[in-house]
């Protein structure tokens, strides 16, 4: 099992080609998405480039991230590699020590596994591992929510 920008599917591919009007590319270690209006789409196309409107190259941090989270929500356990322990602690770890209070995670031995209950929260544990997110979270307490988020 995995997952990608469309949804679950049994195959993984190194590449996914997204084309058309706002579509997502991921290429591995980046995303490109294509301009979002229909016009500016076309106009590129027109001219013979790329619709591309932004772009991104996923670090070091971005894709240990993706697997833990794709570990996760594929197969409902990922662990700790030792290596990312000093990156984790000051925002994943806290915040899977609340999920495992909850009873939506079980720790051990830098092993996190979704519980029963836990895998109806599957975006709430995946959560944990956006470190950008959750570190912009912890320097704008007070600041109105700019992104959806779970019940």
């Amino acid at each position: 099992l995995h997952r990608n920008f469309m949804g679950y599917t049994t195959q993984n591919s190194a590449i996914l080609l997204g084309l058309g009007v706002s579509a997502i590319s991921d290429a591995g270690t980046a995303f490109a998405q294509n301009h979002k209006r229909l016009h500016e789409y076309y106009e590129s196309i027109d001219a013979g480039q790329l619709a591309v409107a932004k772009g991104y190259f996923l670090n070091e941090e971005d894709m240990a991230m993706r697997r833990y989270i794709l570990d996760i929500s594929c197969r409902s356990r990922t662990q700790l590699a030792p290596e990312d322990l000093p990156r984790l602690q000051p925002y994943t770890l806290p915040a899977l020590q609340d999920l495992q209070q909850d009873g939506l995670v079980r720790l051990s031995d830098r092993v996190v596994e979704v519980t029963p209950l836990g895998r109806h929260f599957l975006r709430n544990i995946c959560h944990a591992f956006d470190q950008l997110l959750l570190r912009q979270e912890a320097s704008s307490q007070n600041q109105p929510a700019i992104f959806s988020k779970a019940i």
